[in-house]
């Protein structure tokens, strides 16, 4: 993982495959403050190497349930956006 979002979480996240509260905390504040102009080049940052963006949406994609009813626990088309929820 790269530091995209400059909040040094990328060792913690690359090493126990989860963020602490505070970690989630903090990556959750960043996200909902950038700028709508800067959503585009953060996601651009990400999407430009192919290895970070596996290892992103792998270690996202790993805190989902799988084969959950979708009329009792949620749309199935949410999962590939999913990996952009702290």
């Amino acid at each position: 993982m790269s530091n995209s979002s400059g909040l040094n979480l990328d060792q913690e996240l690359s090493e126990n495959k989860v963020l602490s509260g505070p970690s989630v905390k903090a990556l959750y504040d960043y996200l909902v403050a950038l700028d709508p102009d800067d959503v585009v080049a953060w996601r651009d940052n990400i999407s430009s190497d192919w290895n970070l963006l596996d290892e992103f949406v792998e270690i996202s994609l790993t805190r989902l349930e799988t084969d959950l009813p979708s009329n009792e626990h949620g749309n199935p088309g949410l999962i590939d956006p999913a990996f952009l929820v702290p």
